[in-house]
C-alpha cells in the first residue's frame, strides 16, 4: 500500500498544532495568578524550595524548567511561569504565522514548556 505526501495537509496539520499550543499557553497564562501565583490556590514557590542540591539534581526529582530559571535570569517563580508562557505563546504564534518555525527544534521547545 503506497503512501502519498501531500504537503498542503501536512502544513496545515502543523499550522493547527501551533494554533493548539498557541490557545494552551496563552489559556495558562491567564490562569497563572489565580492558581499558582503567590495567592493563588496552590503557589509555585511553596512546592520549588531550593535547597543545596543543583538545579539538575532538582530537575530529576520535580522535572521543570523552573529549577533553571532563577539561577538564569533572576526571576521568581511567578514571574518564571509568566515568562515560560509567554515564550511558549509566541513560539506557537510563530509557527501559526511562519512556515519556516513549524520545524522539530521549534516543537520539542513547546513540548518541554
Amino acid at each position: 500500500m503506497a503512501t502519498t505526501s501531500n504537503p498542503l495537509v501536512h502544513s496545515l496539520f502543523l499550522r493547527c498544532l501551533c494554533a493548539i499550543y498557541l490557545f494552551a499557553f496563552v489559556s495558562f497564562y491567564a490562569q497563572i495568578p489565580g492558581l499558582y501565583g503567590r495567592n493563588g490556590i496552590l503557589p509555585a514557590h511553596r512546592r520549588l524550595i531550593e535547597d543545596n542540591r543543583s538545579p539538575s539534581e532538582r530537575f530529576s526529582e520535580h522535572p521543570t524548567l523552573l529549577w533553571f530559571l532563577p539561577s538564569s535570569f533572576g526571576l521568581d517563580t511567578e514571574c518564571g511561569l509568566d515568562f515560560l508562557a509567554l515564550t511558549g505563546a509566541l513560539l506557537a504564534l510563530g509557527g501559526v504565522l511562519f512556515e519556516r518555525v513549524r520545524c522539530t527544534p521549534v516543537f520539542f521547545l513547546l513540548w518541554l514548556e
